[in-house]
């Protein structure tokens, strides 16, 4: 997965300077591909990422509560 989330970013890069070259009928390059192929994996990566810093968060919240409930 973590691969597949490199991938995007580099086809990314890439697409900025090229398209690389044409693999399929209608000119479609071979970066886009790869990138439409990678993007599923990135939004994958990103989601998983975005819910381990929602539950990391409610985590220290939580830990901070009992540190400051303990002090009083």
């Amino acid at each position: 997965m973590c691969a597949g989330n490199e991938l995007f970013f580099c086809m990314l890069y890439l697409l900025h300077f090229t398209e690389g070259p044409a693999v399929l009928p209608g000119r479609l390059g071979l970066f886009r591909l790869i990138l439409w192929v990678s993007t599923p994996l990135a939004a994958l990566k990103s989601l998983i990422s975005l819910v381990q810093l929602v539950s990391a968060s409610c985590n220290m919240a939580a830990l901070d509560a009992a540190e400051r409930a303990k002090k009083k």
